[in-house]
């Protein structure tokens, strides 16, 4: 369960997130960022290191390729075929879940991270 999420101030992931909301049965708190809209990996990765240390769980809805170029420099490791197809195809709505091995957001970088999980809800596979 996400303690806060950053979303995009996009329609469509705002659209996802109610989507999310509906279905978590929890209220995490939301923060709606415009760094988030189009950005790269390397400001989505700016975004995550201004999080401050008492969020532990948190859940990124943003936009291609910035998100996928993210999951990838960020996950030195984990679940090999889970890392496979997110190289392949990274479709829309797709969920990568991460465990960072830093001691905080601040301590974010390429490499620091273990891919877990990388699910897409709808049924898309990577062939």
């Amino acid at each position: 369960m996400p303690d806060l999420v950053i979303c995009s101030t996009a329609r469509r992931t705002r659209q996802t997130w109610d989507l999310v909301a509906a279905q978590l049965g929890a209220s995490p708190e939301g923060v709606f960022e415009p760094r988030v809209y189009e950005a790269s990996a390397s400001t989505l990765s700016a975004v995550l290191r201004d999080v401050p240390e008492r969020w532990r769980t948190v859940l990124l809805i943003g936009h291609q390729p910035g998100v996928q170029d993210l999951v990838l420099s960020l996950a030195g490791g984990g679940d090999a075929e889970a890392l496979a197809r997110a190289r392949v195809k990274y479709p829309t709505s797709a969920i990568a879940i991460l465990s960072l091995s830093g001691p905080s957001w601040r301590h974010l970088a390429p490499g620091t991270a273990t891919l877990d999980d990388f699910a897409v809800p709808r049924g898309d596979t990577a062939t």
